[in-house]
């Protein structure tokens, strides 16, 4: 068995969506104020298949019922800053020191769990007036999440995807660091 850390960082830089993918990085910009970042290092868009062990398992539908698919939910470890500049930088190493961290549940909202305070908007920028492609400086909020967990045995030789159900607008992903 493997065991693997994940490591996930994400930026609530207003309604920035942002996968990775290749493409360059200014020194001008960061990659959450550039509009020509869209993704970087990320598999081509498909369809969602999960595999399954047989027919009767694929009829039922639950990607639980099926040994190739394991849910990442449940509590991971947690830090909030009040923007990039104050973020954890290198917290996707393997020998960062995240035990002070609290302990928060994923899928969640962060503002529901006392973190910032909730946002809803359906037409114009959480922070006030637009810039594009600029986002506050000083109170943009970042979530670092961390986690471990380990690759069952059987899943040797085949590959393995990470899948996210919903980030609120731009994530970087590092898996063992």
């Amino acid at each position: 068995m493997k065991t693997r850390t994940v490591v996930a960082l994400v930026a609530l830089v207003g309604s920035t969506a942002i996968g990775f993918g290749e493409v360059p990085r200014t020194d001008a910009h960061p990659d959450w104020e550039n509009p020509q970042m869209i993704g970087r290092n990320k598999e081509a868009p498909r369809a969602t298949a999960i595999p399954f062990a047989d027919v009767d398992a694929a009829l039922n539908g639950d990607p639980a019922g099926s040994p190739w698919y394991a849910t990442l939910n449940g509590d991971w470890s947690f830090f909030w800053s009040p923007n990039p500049a104050q973020r954890p930088v290198d917290f996707f190493r393997p020998d960062y020191d995240v035990s002070s961290w609290k302990l928060i549940p994923v899928p969640a909202n962060w503002q529901l769990h006392g973190y910032d305070y909730p946002i809803y908007t359906n037409i114009r920028y959480p922070w006030g007036e637009a810039d594009p492609p600029r986002v506050p400086h000083d109170f943009n909020p970042v979530g670092s999440y961390r986690r471990t967990f380990t690759v069952p045995e059987g899943w040797a030789g085949r590959q393995v995807y990470v899948q996210f159900g919903g980030v609120s607008s731009a994530f970087y992903l590092w898996i063992n660091g």
